[in-house]
C-alpha cells in the first residue's frame, strides 16, 4: 500500500484540493439522511453486492460500515488514518480478510470486478438528491464530481490485495 506521499500523489492526480475536499463535505451533509439511511438508493445498493441470502445480522453490520464509510468519505481527511482503513477495507472483500470480521459464512471473496462496478451505483445515485437540496447547478456539479473522485480513489486503493506484489 502507498504511503502518505503515494496516497498525496493519488489525490492531487484526482484533484484532492481543498475546493474538491470542501464541496465532498458540503456534498454528504446536504444529502445525508436521504444517502445513509434505511431503504436509501446507497444503502440499496450494498445488496447487489452481497450475494446469496445473507444472514440478517451479517447484513446489518455490512450496512452499517457502508453508512460510516460514507461519512468517512465525505470528511475527506485523506491522511495516514485513512488510507490505513482503506486498505483495511479492501483486505476485508478480499479472501485475506473476508468473512473474518463478523465471523460470516458467504463467498470466500468479493471477486475483483465488482469493486470498480460498485463505483457506478455509488456515484449515480447521490446527484438527484444534491440537486433536491436547492443547491446551484453548479454547486451541484462540484458536489457530484468530488464524491466521484474520491470514490474513485478508493476503488483504486481497495484494489491493492487483489494485485501482485510489486505491481500496484
Amino acid at each position: 500500500m502507498p504511503g502518505a506521499n503515494g496516497l498525496n500523489v493519488m489525490v492531487v492526480g484526482i484533484d484532492g484540493s481543498d475546493c474538491s475536499r470542501h464541496a465532498l463535505r458540503w456534498a454528504l451533509y446536504a444529502a445525508a439522511k436521504h444517502v445513509v439511511g434505511p431503504g436509501s438508493p446507497l444503502s440499496r445498493a450494498v445488496d447487489l453486492f452481497v450475494p446469496g441470502q445473507p444472514d440478517g445480522a451479517y447484513l446489518a453490520a455490512v450496512r452499517k460500515r457502508f453508512a460510516l464509510w460514507i461519512l468517512d468519505t465525505a470528511d475527506a481527511k485523506f491522511d495516514q488514518a485513512w488510507l490505513d482503513w482503506q486498505y483495511e477495507i479492501g483486505l476485508r472483500h478480499n479472501r485475506v480478510k473476508k468473512n473474518k470480521t463478523d465471523g460470516a459464512h458467504g463467498p470466500a471473496q468479493v471477486d475483483f470486478r465488482y469493486l470498480p462496478a460498485l463505483t457506478i451505483p455509488i456515484t449515480t445515485t447521490l446527484k438527484p438528491f444534491l440537486a433536491k437540496k436547492g443547491a446551484s447547478a453548479a454547486d451541484v456539479e462540484k458536489m457530484h464530481a468530488a464524491w466521484v473522485k474520491a470514490v474513485l480513489l478508493q476503488a483504486i486503493l481497495w484494489s491493492h490485495p487483489y494485485v501482485k506484489d510489486g505491481e500496484f
